[in-house]
């Protein structure tokens, strides 16, 4: 007997469907992480038999398929991967943009089996003109109330009705109290927001039209609640070096927001603070850039400056890109979480050098990809540097260093660690849940002429495991198979 459960709870309506029996064509689900189809072997007595092979085919039978992300225009493929031995088989994300509908899961063993058919909704548009979804939520004071259009996406198929439903998630940590705002659609079609207590929590919404299309997500939700970094923060200097943050657009910037970018200034003010050439270092803030490849850019600007003590150069300024107009405007910009502090360490790191300054002056970055149009030895070669990067795990390092991305087809080639580096603060992209600004970024900015107090570096060390440079990404797959289940 080959038994594959069909009962699936939607986790925004909390209702039970029995997918063994008939189901209207309008039910669709919201499952809390990811929709999961578990496949199971069962002998006549009931007991588990090894050797059930899931078979997972899709309507053009490819295993290879084309999904529509919520980003209009673009188009990801998605790959079948096995990846452990829970017996589960996953469709990631909870946005499942499905450009083929049916998907068909089968288990087989011997001359038996059981089969599953999902019809998987397309997904609807999102709204850009004007664009309405909330980036986030921020609202300052218990009892503040705000609204938003119900307009954030449009139907593919040119439905007229779509219906919005939303939750606030429940925090396990939670001490039994109400939720932190209560959510109304007012007779106007906005969504009404209403602070009713400190915290922070994500609203789950989904939005599906009588086509049968559907697009769901969360939204991070804050009451007066700024993040404080998960690491030492330091406040900005009163005395030394000083960066002078100048915001081009200042009301595009919430309280919490501008609250991490001085913890983010202050690290590096902490760092340089024994500076007086300069003593103190503009950096100008603008919104909108949407030329940025990323979430954010930065580097230097202004003109070319020799330091009348020491060695080296600096830029007479710097500049931070956002790449969307708004992008941290309360009530709806990104409320401010880790990854926002990394960022802007990260940008402020380019502003200071890493990724720039070695395009210039007497030392310079090897073998650029760039320059040579292919996949060379990239690498900075400051003693600071390379030493710090032996000091962290690298000695037995047997390329250039300190490895410097060197892929010129991709983003971030020649301006930022490669991820062999994993975990610090200039590598590309994520690698790990944190990053750190160790010494091999400190060290680099040594390397250019600024003094540095190389005790504020925060502790690191390469992981063994990257050495080989051998990493590769996979963000982009959003569908794991995985064997049957074996206990």
């Amino acid at each position: 007997m080959i038994e594959i459960p069909k009962i699936l709870k939607d986790y925004l309506t909390h209702s039970v469907a029995d997918l063994s029996e008939w189901v209207s064509a309008d039910t669709t689900f919201h499952l809390r992480g990811s929709l999961q189809i578990r496949v199971t072997a069962r002998d006549q007595g009931g007991q588990i038999v090894t050797g059930a092979e899931p078979v997972m085919t899709f309507s053009n039978g490819a295993d290879l398929v084309t999904y529509r992300s919520l980003d209009p225009g673009r188009l990801e493929p998605v790959r079948l991967q096995r990846e452990s031995r829970r017996g589960v088989w996953s469709i990631l994300p909870g946005e499942t943009p499905a450009e083929t509908q049916f998907l068909t899961v089968t288990a087989r063993l011997g001359d038996v089996a059981d089969t599953i058919v999902v019809i998987l909704p397309t997904t609807l548009d999102l709204a850009t003109a004007p664009r309405t979804r909330p980036y986030g939520i921020t609202l300052d004071n218990v009892g503040e109330r705000v609204s938003s259009p119900l307009d954030w996406f449009t139907s593919r198929a040119g439905a007229a009705d779509i219906l919005y439903e939303f939750l606030v998630d429940e925090d396990p940590t939670d001490d039994g109290g109400p939720p932190i705002v209560d959510l109304v659609q007012n007779a106007d079609g906005e969504l009404e927001i209403t602070a009713r207590r400190l915290g922070r929590r994500y609203v789950t919404y989904r939005a599906r039209s009588s086509a049968f299309e559907q697009s769901t997500g969360r939204i991070l939700t804050a009451v007066d609640t700024c993040y404080t970094p998960e690491r030492r923060i330091y406040e900005r200097a009163s005395t030394g070096f000083r960066v002078d943050l100048r915001f081009a657009e200042p009301d595009a910037w919430s309280g919490c927001a501008k609250a991490l970018l001085d913890h983010a200034a202050g690290f590096y003010e902490a760092a340089l603070k024994a500076n007086t050439d300069p003593s103190t270092f503009p950096v100008i803030v603008y919104e909108g850039y949407e030329d940025c490849p990323g979430v954010a850019c930065g580097g230097p600007t202004g003109r070319w400056v020799d330091r009348e003590k020491g060695e080296g150069f600096y830029y007479s300024g710097g500049a931070l890109y956002w790449r969307r107009a708004g992008h941290y405007a309360a009530p709806f910009g990104v409320v401010p979480i880790q990854a926002t502090y990394d960022v802007m360490l990260h940008e402020l790191g380019h502003v200071f050098g890493i990724g720039t300054y070695w395009f210039a002056g007497d030392l310079r970055l090897v073998n650029a990809s760039r320059e040579a149009e292919s996949v060379v030895d990239t690498h900075f070669p400051g003693p600071n540097a390379v030493a710090a990067f032996d000091k962290v795990g690298g000695s037995g390092y047997l390329g250039g260093k300190v490895p410097v991305m060197n892929d010129p087809a991709g983003i971030g080639a020649d301006t930022h660690w490669r991820r062999s580096v994993c975990g610090e603060i200039m590598t590309y992209g994520r690698c790990g849940d944190r990053k750190y600004v160790s010494a091999i970024t400190l060290g680099a900015l040594a390397d250019f002429g600024w003094v540095v107090d190389m005790s504020v570096a925060e502790d690191y060390a390469i992981p063994p495991w990257v050495l080989a440079d051998s990493i590769s990404g996979h963000d982009d797959v959003v569908i794991r198979v995985e064997p049957p289940d074996t206990r």
